[in-house]
């Protein structure tokens, strides 16, 4: 195995071992909706869910900047912008669900303080 290869692996289990904790984040905030708990905890799963799309984006960059170096420079790329849009398109989902609860507990907070003023 090149040097390259090695570190396009080593990339790889990485992204990979990153994915696997912000699935376990996306059902944090699944499980967080389910249980009705507060906004605030919502929002922290949500910045966690940030902090580790950051890194799995600098890692898949990084992994664009070896292709060249790969057996196959084009498939390898295609696989990685591929990887890219469905894990984007996954967790846009979870961010939505996150915040649509989030939006919903601050639009009944409100009511439910107008109803009392009244």
């Amino acid at each position: 195995m090149t040097e390259s290869q090695a570190q396009v692996a080593k990339l790889i289990d990485a992204r990979n071992s990153l994915e696997q904790q912000l699935i376990k984040v996306h059902q944090a905030i699944e499980d967080s909706i389910t249980a009705n708990e507060r906004g605030a905890r919502v929002e922290s799963h949500i910045s966690k869910c940030h902090q580790l799309v950051d890194d799995l984006y600098r890692k898949n960059d990084f992994l664009l900047k070896l292709a060249p170096k790969t057996d196959d420079p084009e498939k390898f790329k295609k696989e990685l912008e591929d990887w890219l849009d469905e894990f984007a398109t996954r967790n846009d989902l979870f961010l939505e669900k996150g915040r649509q609860y989030i939006d919903a507990r601050k639009q009944n907070k409100r009511v439910d303080q107008e109803s009392l003023g009244s």
